[in-house]
């Protein structure tokens, strides 16, 4: 199996197809087959997918030729910290931006949902730093 990305097709229905253009539409733009992934042209890429989650994090859902640079490109998988795409994009020229983030934002919002008071950012920041055992 090449592991530099899946070939298989993702299945397709009428009803994911009509949620896609809907949200491209939101947009202003339009969603592509899945084959066109590897002549990406947009300035963003973000990775929704569980390919690189641990443990397969060497998984990749895009080979590094298909990363412009200049890019944008956001892994929302938090565990590993960097993923192999995120590692790619940074050596392609590319702004990697960790799932890390995404999950720390989550996280201040719902503590301040909570709580009702600012989250403490830097101890949330600090507590993921840590090694888990």
């Amino acid at each position: 199996m090449n592991r530099e990305w899946r070939q298989e097709p993702v299945p397709q229905t009428a009803a994911a197809r009509y949620r896609a253009e809907r949200l491209a539409a939101e947009f202003g733009c339009r969603p592509a087959p899945r084959a066109n992934r590897l002549h990406y042209a947009g300035d963003i890429l973000i990775n929704c997918t569980s390919v690189g989650l641990w443990p397969l994090v060497e998984e990749t859902p895009l080979p590094a030729e298909a990363l412009r640079p200049g890019t944008t490109v956001f892994d929302t998988i938090y565990q590993p910290a960097e993923t192999r795409l995120t590692r790619a994009a940074r050596a392609r020229g590319c702004a990697g931006v960790s799932g890390l983030e995404m999950f720390l934002h989550q996280a201040e919002a719902q503590f301040e949902l909570w709580h009702g008071i600012a989250a403490p950012s830097d101890a949330l920041r600090a507590s993921v730093a840590r090694p888990t055992r």
